[in-house]
């Protein structure tokens, strides 16, 4: 398919602009196409990158820092998408609008974070970062979700206890070392008592997994 669409450049619409990854025979390799040029862009291309949900960010990233777009579209139905366009409105300089459209609807992400930012009085990189780490903690694509613990379950008890998973939120943050802290690993394992909330569990998983799992009798 990317070789198709890369013969064909020259018939793209003046202004229009596509990156294209992921759909080549050379997994890795990441194109920038239009009507007046066809450019590698070898800084894109990872051939073990084959998730679609992660690759269109970076994709993002090159048009605002690069090409100097100041808004971005994305049309998904992926709650996991959504999140990280919560996240990254936040974290990425230049970015000044994101909109998701799912189905038929434009989900103005900018005005949404802005939103909440104003409702928690909290710094907007602080809280897509909250609510970021704690969905993927409490189950995405790649992570379980949790026993009887949905999102909204999750997203509340964030919000209560808006401090205390900082830790854990900013791991990761660009130049930040990506040692795991005690700090990180004290702020995930209270987010995940907190979640359960016994008077009983003592404040360790062990009591929250004594309380919730029952013995199997052979």
């Amino acid at each position: 398919m990317g070789e198709a669409w890369a013969a064909q450049n020259k018939s793209l619409p003046a202004g229009c602009t596509l990156i294209l990854g992921g759909i080549f025979c050379d997994p890795g390799r990441t194109v920038l196409l239009s009507a007046d040029c066809q450019v590698e862009l070898p800084e894109h291309s990872c051939e073990k990158h084959d998730e679609a949900d992660t690759r269109m960010f970076a994709h993002i990233a090159y048009s605002v820092q690069i090409l100097h777009h100041k808004w971005a579209v994305v049309v998904v139905t992926d709650t996991d998408v959504i999140m990280m366009c919560m996240y990254y409105i936040t974290h990425m300089d230049g970015l000044q609008e994101m909109w998701v459209k799912t189905m038929d609807i434009f989900l103005p992400v900018h005005a949404i974070t802005e939103a909440l930012v104003g409702k928690y009085d909290v710094a907007a990189s602080d809280l897509t970062s909250l609510l970021f780490s704690t969905y993927v903690l409490t189950g995405c694509d790649t992570v379980s979700y949790l026993y009887r613990r949905g999102k909204r379950r999750a997203y509340t008890t964030a919000i209560k206890h808006l401090t205390d998973p900082l830790p854990l939120c900013r791991y990761g943050d660009p130049e930040e070392s990506l040692d795991v802290q005690e700090e990180v690993i004290t702020a995930a394992r209270r987010y995940m008592v907190s979640l359960y909330d016994r008077s009983d569990s003592g404040g360790n998983l062990d009591s929250q997994r004594d309380g919730h799992c029952e013995p199997i009798s052979l």
